[in-house]
């Protein structure tokens, strides 16, 4: 692994033993899977979504027999949750444009019913306060994995219910997330169906430096079969940090990103400044204040687009920046590198850096504090000095070089120019 340094690593490890001693068939699903998510967060962050939240979603069913229809009439599957994320939709619409025969299909909303299944709520209570690797919670964080426990379980019969004496072998089941919540437990039924299942990623997770986040899970708890990587980057990750094999990963690259040249502009005038997800808004809000600083005795601008989780804007040293601009969280990333307004990016733990360089924008990383340690130039600055020799190191460099380096990390890392969807996925090829 590339993070057993990390400050909480120890706790990655106690949460392993958890899930591990967690495990539990039910009707040939191991639902210690859809829960790691749950079990990540209570071990890394100690928090839930909610006892209540839980216990609303006990009156909830997942509508099987609409994703039935969809296999019955298709080849290819794709699921989300996120309709109301623009920038998800934007991926999983390309991955259907590169794939003939596939469908979408969403998830949410789910069905609803009077009767939560209560039957099984002794067997899980005994379950989950029997278990002494959970000593470590709290009553309310227990209930609350009794709950989400007896939620999988419903799904469960839901699918087994509508799925029954269905033949879906030879189809093809391409979740947002096999990783995460239903979609990890749907990949699992469908898997024991005989349907070929893939794992895509919406982003790429990171080589951790001081702290494991909860988006390890998007590498630790791949429930698909088959893997799809952009790029070469992300491939070694897995290989090497989660032992999976090499056999069923496959490069596929990302759609959203076709080959294009790459021609940036060193005039370092103005900025966009792109965050990551809430998990990093303490050192993230340091940053903003160092910008605010640097833009008060200089003609740099700062355009600042946080995170659609972000709570930023509630850090009253941020509200104090009056030097930066706040940009509305409805338009998406994508939006806003192809108006032309930016001549360069500011990043911090997030690998919207990337993307920045696609659209042709030379993307500094803060490095002070910073989690994610991925490929990149030799870009980053930690103070306000390092800022400014960082600036004119890259203006000192032959642009045509910058451009054919950039254009050589792009294609390693989010796969840019690389299409292998339909290859991988096409219904006559039966992977091993």
């Amino acid at each position: 692994m590339s993070f057993e340094s990390t400050d909480n690593y120890d706790d990655y490890q106690t949460y392993l033993k958890i899930k591990e001693s967690l495990r539990y068939d039910y009707k040939g699903i191991d639902l210690a899977k859809p829960l790691s998510y749950d079990l990540i967060n209570l071990v890394l962050s100690k928090r839930t979504q909610g006892i209540k939240y839980a216990f609303l979603l006990l009156f909830l069913r997942i509508d099987a027999r609409k994703f039935l229809a969809a296999f019955k009439m298709n080849d290819i599957v794709l699921s989300t949750l996120f309709a109301g994320r623009k920038d998800y939709n934007e991926l999983v619409d390309s991955i259907l444009d590169a794939v003939k025969g596939s469908v979408k299909v969403e998830i949410n909303p789910h069905k609803k019913t009077l009767i939560p299944n209560l039957k099984a709520f002794r067997f899980f209570f005994l379950y989950i306060f029997s278990n002494q690797y959970l000593k470590q919670f709290s009553w309310s964080q227990k209930i609350y994995l009794v709950f989400k426990a007896m939620y999988f379980a419903n799904q469960v019969d839901e699918m087994d219910k509508a799925f029954r004496g269905y033949d879906v072998v030879n189809k093809k089941y391409i979740p947002f997330n096999s990783a995460v919540g239903i979609e990890a437990l749907m990949t699992l039924f469908l898997r024991k169906m005989g349907v070929d299942t893939y794992h895509i990623f919406h982003g790429i997770f990171g080589r951790y430096r001081i702290q494991i986040p909860n988006d390890i899970i998007n590498g630790e708890g791949i429930c698909a079969e088959h893997i799809l990587p952009f790029g070469e980057s992300t491939k070694a990750d897995l290989i090497r940090d989660f032992n999976w094999d090499h056999n069923h990963i496959y490069i596929v690259g990302n759609p959203k990103y076709p080959k294009r040249s790459i021609n940036v502009d060193t005039s370092f005038e103005r900025c966009i400044v792109l965050g990551g997800f809430n998990f990093y808004d303490e050192p993230f809000s340091k940053l903003l204040v160092l910008l605010d600083t640097i833009a008060s005795k200089s003609s740099v601008k700062f355009d600042v687009k946080p995170h659609p989780n972000s709570s930023i804007l509630d850090f009253p040293s941020v509200t104090n920046c009056r030097n930066l601009k706040f940009l509305d969280r409805g338009m998406t990333i994508k939006e806003l590198l192809e108006s032309g307004l930016y001549d360069f990016a500011i990043t911090f733990n997030t690998v919207t850096y990337y993307e920045c360089m696609y659209y042709n924008l030379i993307s500094l990383r803060y490095g002070k504090d910073e989690n994610l340690n991925f490929e990149g130039l030799e870009d980053r600055f930690y103070d306000e000095d390092s800022f400014y020799r960082i600036i004119e190191s890259l203006k000192s460099r032959n642009i045509d070089d910058l451009n054919k380096e950039m254009k050589t990390l792009l294609r390693r890392t989010i796969g840019m120019g690389v299409n292998n969807y339909q290859t991988v996925v096409d219904p006559s090829n039966k992977l091993g």
